[in-house]
């Protein structure tokens, strides 16, 4: 099977959580904001099992047992339901792509091959989940509504699907293709594919993330020129590479507000791994200086900009971040390993 990619990232985590608390760090209550709410996403490990969590306004609750190894990839808020998509590990054999809506567990596969969803929308009355399932060929990148698959690439390319955004009843969705060991990024609108496309056979590229506003079809990941890859964003396919001064930097997010485009991902160099925001091009770093960090995914409401991911330090335990307008906040508790991998944020 195929792995996601996490091309330069040398932090690997296990991120998980059991039974239902509410937490009472002080960071987290400063964290919290009378004027919005503010759903984080993420895992978290006590050293021997994972969990998925769900924070709300620094307060969080366990929607897993630990008894089995879970993450979730993205999430969504519609009214009161909340939507938490990612994957189960079933039988220290396969994983099981999941959904989690008001925090019980739907699997969307059988588990005879793995599978996993890396995103969800909520269109009306309709549950859209994109993500992939192995075959005996590969993996296919798949697109479920209501629970009933699709496959979005043809029989002859493996591949992913990372990232859905639905905008006035077209329905995007941003993944990577796998064609004779190299990656290529795709945009798939209403079964139409657009190959995003390499300028040579050296070169691979990956997408993330979709923004879609204005008419205009927006794309965020990586592109690798042989073993280094620079954070990536396509207008259109129009390519803008980020930090080529850098050993190696991925985009994981965007949001897009009026003319201002907020990129965020992480940056290395010399073997230490920044958060990073970039505000039309301009490069903001988020993490403290002795800190492994990276961000992981961003909102922005009215002006304040949302952004969550983690920190760790160099000696110590990965912890969830939530950044406000660059001011940053720790979520989770200092003593167990833990990330924010989605944001939501709404205006009370």
């Amino acid at each position: 099977m195929m792995k996601s990619t996490l091309l330069v990232i040398k932090l690997v985590v296990l991120l998980c959580f059991f039974g239902c608390k509410k937490s009472t760090n002080s960071e987290e209550n400063e964290s919290h904001d009378p004027q919005y709410d503010v759903f984080i996403a993420g895992t978290e490990t006590n050293g021997s099992n994972t969990f998925v969590q769900l924070w709300k306004n620094g307060q969080y609750t366990n929607l897993t047992d630990g008894k089995s190894v879970a993450t979730v990839s993205d999430m969504y808020i519609s009214g009161k339901d909340v939507y938490l998509v990612g994957y189960i590990w079933r039988n220290n054999k396969n994983l099981v792509a999941a959904l989690w809506k008001n925090n019980e567990l739907i699997e969307l596969t059988d588990g005879k091959y793995s599978s996993q969803a890396n995103s969800v929308w909520i269109d009306g009355n309709d549950i859209y989940i994109v993500g992939y399932e192995g075959s005996p060929n590969g993996d296919i990148a798949k697109l479920w509504k209501n629970g009933i698959a699709s496959n979005l690439l043809d029989k002859s390319k493996e591949g992913q699907a990372n990232s859905i955004f639905i905008k006035q009843n077209d329905i995007y969705v941003g993944g990577t293709y796998y064609d004779i060991g190299n990656r290529g990024g795709f945009i798939w609108k209403n079964g139409v594919v657009t190959d995003l496309g390499k300028e040579n056979i050296y070169e691979s590229n990956s997408i993330k993330k979709i923004f879609v506003t204005d008419g205009a079809v927006y794309a965020v990941g990586w592109r690798a020129f042989g073993q280094v890859t620079y954070a990536t964003v396509w207008k259109d396919g129009v390519v803008t590479l980020f930090d080529k001064d850098r050993e190696s930097s991925f985009a994981s997010s965007i949001y897009v507000k009026g003319d201002d485009v907020y990129v965020v991902g992480q940056s290395s160099a010399s073997d230490n791994s920044k958060a990073v925001l970039w505000k039309n091009g301009v490069k903001t770093i988020l993490s403290q200086d002795d800190m492994q960090a990276s961000a992981i995914d961003i909102k922005v409401i009215n002006n304040d900009v949302f952004i969550t991911g983690f920190e760790m330090p160099k000696k110590g335990t990965i912890s969830v971040m939530l950044w406000k307008n660059n001011t940053p906040f720790k979520i989770s508790n200092s003593n167990k390993y833990a990330a924010g991998k989605s944001i939501f944020v709404s205006k009370r």
